[in-house]
């Protein structure tokens, strides 16, 4: 039988580089079987350049993100990466983030 967990997991995942600014969007749900508390998102570019708390996303709902002219670490950035930080026990950690290759 499956644990009664959350499932956290990223949907509908984009980004645009305008020179050294990132524009991004995404939506965080939770497919698992109960609610899930104290959530974070988290953005890389080699190293974090921004932390997002969500705090409660019940299971079966999801919250829509975005994110206008974060700056990155070098107009020459061509990857990053999305993180879920949930310290707690899940039923899939392995889809808790997703890279992006940047356009150049």
């Amino acid at each position: 039988s499956i644990q009664a967990l959350p499932d956290l997991f990223f949907t509908n995942v984009s980004a645009v580089k305008h020179g050294r600014y990132l524009d991004a969007g995404f939506i965080v749900k939770n497919q698992g079987l109960i609610n899930a508390r104290g959530i974070s998102v988290e953005i890389y570019s080699g190293e974090k350049i921004e932390s997002f708390e969500i705090g409660l996303i019940e299971f079966g709902a999801g919250k829509i993100l975005s994110v206008k002219n974060l700056k990155l670490p070098s107009r020459d950035t061509g990857e990053i990466e999305f993180f879920i930080n949930y310290s707690e026990k899940e039923i899939d950690k392995g889809n808790n983030n997703i890279k992006l290759t940047l356009a150049k």
